[in-house]
């Protein structure tokens, strides 16, 4: 049911460059009636902005392609959005993640905890958190690091992103994978069941996991909808996923 929108929730005059800063953060929406190089917009249809320059050209999302709008074009903003997406360029992230996550290794099956995040563009991280020695007192008993983290590396392909994705469970890197809007994701890196850095050791997500973790990035503003069988890699079936070389190259953004 479409919810009624009270008067803070939209500005139809003077719109600043802070009222799309606070839209972009809230999730929100614009309309307007000019947008550039794209001759079929619809001044009804709600525009997802992404970033708002210096000079007040707005970025905005248009079914996975990225067009600009400028501040003076904007006829109506709204700052709340029933469909909430995340903006990559802005740090609202924390109550949009997943807040566990659960794992399946040789050793057994642990959930960890969100413990931080952040974003500085052209990259997020997520860290997760485990204590496995408060069950049993050793800290060498089962051998599990404690953090579980994922670096997101996003990098502008013509009118849309890719995100390179990192995924470490301790110091070892687990998985490595790139996403491709709007439902490509190739596997760069596999280090998941009969692997072949070590073929006898099993790590792997739980479906839940899996889940949260497809939905949270298919919450992304640039067009993505990904399907679960694209994460196959990730779980714990042994006959759901093979490991084919793959001829990409994670881009690296320690030079940034």
């Amino acid at each position: 049911m479409k919810r009624i929108k009270l008067y803070e929730d939209f500005k139809v005059n003077n719109i600043t460059s802070e009222d799309i800063e606070k839209c972009i953060q809230d999730g929100g929406v614009i309309y307007s009636e000019i947008v550039k190089e794209f001759p079929d917009n619809d001044p009804k249809k709600p525009l997802s902005p992404v970033d708002i320059g210096e000079d007040g050209e707005i970025t905005i999302n248009v079914d996975g392609n990225l067009y600009y709008v400028d501040l003076d074009d904007v006829k109506r903003v709204e700052f709340t959005n029933e469909n909430r997406k995340i903006s990559i360029l802005h740090d609202d992230l924390r109550n949009q993640v997943p807040q566990k996550l659960s794992i399946v290794t040789s050793n057994g099956e642990f959930d960890l905890k969100l413990s931080d995040c952040w974003i500085q563009f052209p990259k997020m991280m997520l860290q997760y958190w485990h204590n496995t020695p408060e069950k049993t007192g050793d800290a060498l008993s089962d051998g599990e690091p404690d953090y579980l983290g994922f670096d997101l590396n996003f990098l502008k392909k013509g009118n849309t992103f890719e995100i390179n994705v990192e995924n470490t469970y301790g110091d070892a890197m687990m998985f490595e994978f790139k996403i491709t809007p709007p439902n490509t994701v190739e596997v760069g890196h596999y280090n998941g069941y009969n692997s072949k850095f070590d073929p006898k050791y099993v790590f792997s997500y739980t479906e839940e996991s899996i889940k949260d973790l497809l939905n949270f990035f298919n919450k992304f503003t640039f067009g993505l909808d990904l399907t679960r069988d694209k994460f196959n890699f990730l779980d714990i079936d042994p006959k759901s996923y093979k490991f084919e070389k793959v001829g990409y190259v994670i881009t690296n953004f320690s030079k940034f």
